[in-house]
């Protein structure tokens, strides 16, 4: 910048000094330290005050930010020492003394934006905002917004499935814009197709050779349970094969699953031995439980019920949510069952069926039903295998429970 377009700034800068500047604010204040609007209203700012006091509170509109206020800078000694004299007649605290990095002044800043100018009046305190700034406080205003109610909405929508409110989780389910979540939940109220559809798009997680992050493993986890209760369960297990990410949570969630697919398919040892390497603690409050059921599953196929009975009564010891309650009812059920204990099993079962959480559940009740059969109980079969049909109606499970009651051959007589 040569010497005459300095004098010229500097003549420029001096004439704001008589320039009146509206504030759109209206703000008033005593004090006479520099401040700059913020989105929400005119705050003072450290980083704004440094700006200013290091342009010496003049930026010219039009010229390079840097260049202008070193210009401004050097053309307003003056003006600078008397604006720190005047602070000093006012009270101003005494300590901050004028020099070059702090340019106190009784003047204006003009400094120009993307799409106009923003001008701050460093003694009266009035500040004229650029269009764009508003605009883009009211556009953060409104995403703050949103993000705030989508996350209100969606911690209300995990409560509700803690709790077991079924109608309310199937009323805010469509809402979550969080990917993960809308999985789960479709998995946990049995809409395994729209898990699928929430899984596919856009992130591809089902692709066995994709490498995924740590929250695309998640998506995976909860994905291949839906595909299991559809009865693709080996799909499943050569999705869930590959070794994740070595974060607690992906490792925890992706054996539990694992191990839980594994079991589904008869490789009880498999499932058993995996388990041994999941720290349910890393699943959190809400679903550390889960290692404990699948224990449990795992136990009564492999008809060791001394172990399984133990596993139980951890897992009660756990249980936060509704569903996993449930399906700890139906597993115990069993387990009363083939332990020679029929009238404790009949109560076990009635509790299930009128549990509070009548959603998925289908290869439990199937389960269940089967083990009544075979203790000679036909009618509380088809009771087992009817809710299983009726509440897992999606799952593959449900269209053998279907199969079970249209083939009388299945029930003894």
């Amino acid at each position: 910048m040569g010497a005459r377009r300095r004098r010229l700034i500097s003549a420029r800068a001096k004439k704001l000094c008589d320039r009146p500047v509206v504030s759109p604010f209206g703000h008033d204040d005593d004090s006479s330290s520099p401040f700059i609007a913020s989105f929400a209203g005119v705050h003072r700012w450290p980083p704004g005050r440094a700006v200013c006091r290091r342009l010496g509170g003049r930026l010219l509109a039009g010229d390079d930010v840097a260049d202008a206020g070193r210009a401004a800078g050097e053309g307003l000694c003056a003006a600078r020492r008397q604006g720190a004299d005047l602070e000093r007649r006012r009270g101003v605290d005494a300590r901050r003394e004028p020099d070059d990095e702090h340019l106190a002044c009784d003047g204006r800043a003009v400094h120009q934006g993307v799409a106009g100018v923003a001008c701050v009046d460093l003694d009266a305190h009035a500040v004229s905002v650029a269009p764009w700034q508003i605009a883009s406080f009211a556009i953060g205003a409104l995403w703050l917004a949103w993000l705030v109610r989508a996350i209100a909405r969606d911690v209300s929508l995990h409560r509700a499935y803690v709790d077991g409110d079924v109608e309310r989780v199937e009323g805010l389910i469509g809402t979550t814009p969080d990917k993960n979540l809308a999985i789960a939940l479709n998995c946990a109220i049995g809409r395994y197709g729209e898990a699928m559809r929430a899984a596919e798009t856009p992130s591809r997680v089902l692709d066995v050779t994709k490498e995924l992050a740590a929250e695309n493993w998640l998506h995976r986890i909860n994905a291949c349970e839906a595909l299991v209760e559809l009865g693709r369960a080996e799909e499943a297990i050569a999705l869930l094969t590959p070794a994740p990410l070595r974060e607690p949570l992906i490792h925890a969630g992706r054996a539990v699953g694992l191990a839980w697919t594994l079991t589904c398919v008869g490789r009880h040892e498999e499932a058993l031995e995996l388990l041994e390497s999941a720290n349910p603690a890393h699943l959190g409050k809400d679903y550390r439980a889960e290692a404990s059921l699948t224990r449990v599953l795992v136990l009564l196929n492999l008809g060791r019920l001394g172990d399984a009975r133990v596993a139980i009564d951890e897992c009660r010891g756990l249980v936060v949510r509704a569903s996993t309650e449930r399906n700890l009812l139906l597993h115990e059920a069993r387990w009363q069952l083939l332990s020679g204990k029929l009238e404790d099993a009949e109560k076990t079962f009635i509790a299930a069926r009128d549990h509070r959480w009548k959603r998925q559940g289908g290869s439990g009740f199937l389960a269940l039903g089967d083990a009544f059969r075979d203790a000679g109980r036909p009618e509380l079969a088809r009771e087992c295998w009817t809710l299983s049909a009726q509440q897992d109606p999606e799952s593959a499970s449900a269209q053998t429970a279907r199969d079970r009651l249209a083939r009388n051959a299945e029930v003894p007589s």
